[in-house]
């Protein structure tokens, strides 16, 4: 599943780059919807794999994407944004 944790942060930069820069919908909307795809598909892979994945695991990718969401919209200053 790692491979789908570093699509979803890919997208998801792209998509929060183009919201913190005040663009318009439509250049970050598919990336946006993509982002939202890629975390059902994760959750679904969490439900569905076999082995289970265990909760532990879960609440820590649970927990470090709300850490890089915290990051990206309340710590990074718009001076830095080209880093997403």
């Amino acid at each position: 599943p790692s491979a789908l944790y570093g699509e979803t942060i890919m997208y998801a930069n792209s998509a929060f780059y183009s919201v913190l820069k005040g663009n318009p919908f439509s250049t970050y909307g598919e990336n946006l919807v993509i982002t939202v795809q890629s975390v059902v598909v994760c959750v679904l892979c969490w439900v569905y794999a076999v082995p289970k994945i265990g909760m532990t695991h879960r609440l820590c990718c649970i927990a470090a994407f709300g850490v890089y969401l915290f990051g990206v919209f309340v710590l990074i200053s718009p001076t830095y944004y080209y880093l997403l």
